[in-house]
């Protein structure tokens, strides 16, 4: 799960969270699978370019994803 801002994909929008669905190392590159997806497919981002778009000055948004209990 990333947290980044879409307009450093070149999308529209500002602060957005998706899961990334593979990294395809012979590219450098990470599969986005927008949640969004009626607006916006998953797509290939290089890393330097999703790297950039994680690194904003921003820092407010967190998400807790809580442990699974297996009883």
């Amino acid at each position: 799960m990333i947290n980044y801002h879409r307009q450093g994909l070149g999308q529209v929008g500002g602060g957005h969270f998706s899961p990334l669905g593979s990294y395809h190392p012979p590219t450098d590159s990470f599969l986005i699978m927008d949640v969004a997806k009626y607006k916006y497919p998953p797509v290939w981002v290089g890393a330097a370019t999703l790297f950039s778009s994680l690194s904003t000055l921003r820092t407010v948004h967190t998400m807790i994803i809580p442990r699974h209990r297996s009883d």
